[in-house]
């Protein structure tokens, strides 16, 4: 078991980091196509923390509606929250992207 003092140092990128933060959005990039929904063991192996860390990481998504637990298996998934929240980034870079579109691949080849 990795001790309290490691586990911080583990994530830990710079001072103005806020660990617990950092700790649970690398929770949530272990969500994938492939990886729907994962249990509280296997998220505390994949980030090298405490499972209790990891158990009161995943308490708090669920009561923010975060995650969702999966009653027939007891893994979590993503909850449709984040569709929303995701849908409201698209749309924004949709519209950024819209009036101003990025620098590269501008130009189709053999134009100026």
């Amino acid at each position: 078991m990795i001790s309290r003092r490691k586990e911080a140092e583990i994530v830990q990128t710079s001072k103005s980091t806020l660990v617990t933060v950092g700790n649970a959005l690398r929770l949530l990039k272990l969500f994938s196509h492939e990886t729907a929904e994962i249990g509280v063991n296997e998220m505390s192996r994949a980030l090298m923390l405490a499972k209790s860390t990891v158990s009161r990481m995943v308490s708090t998504l669920v009561q923010e509606s975060i995650l969702e637990r999966n009653p027939e298996n007891g893994k979590y998934r993503l909850n449709p929250l984040l569709l929303e929240i995701g849908l409201i980034a698209q749309e924004r870079f949709g519209r950024e992207s819209a009036t101003n579109p990025p620098e590269e691949g501008r130009h189709e080849r053999g134009s100026p």
